[in-house]
């Protein structure tokens, strides 16, 4: 199994949204998003993949990994490492 594989099948929650409904919000609010929430944070990557049920993935300087729900820009989970 490949790393992103088995990392997606162990952290499910963070990588899918429940509902794909109507359209997603553009990566600049979604960035301006995480940014309200972690001003303290500066992001390095955003990695996100086609699926209509795909979270966003922004990776910080500091290492911390933050799930965005692309349609309602709500977050769904924050991790270290």
């Amino acid at each position: 199994m490949f790393e992103e594989e088995g990392r997606e099948l162990l952290q499910h929650r963070y990588f899918h949204i429940g509902d794909a409904a109507g359209e997603r919000l553009s990566l600049q609010q979604l960035t301006d998003t995480v940014k309200a929430h972690y001003p303290q944070e500066k992001i390095n990557l955003i990695w996100f993949k086609e699926k209509k049920d795909a979270a966003f993935q922004f990776r910080t300087k500091s290492n911390k990994t933050i799930s965005i729900d692309p349609y309602t820009g709500k977050e769904i989970g924050m991790r270290d490492g």
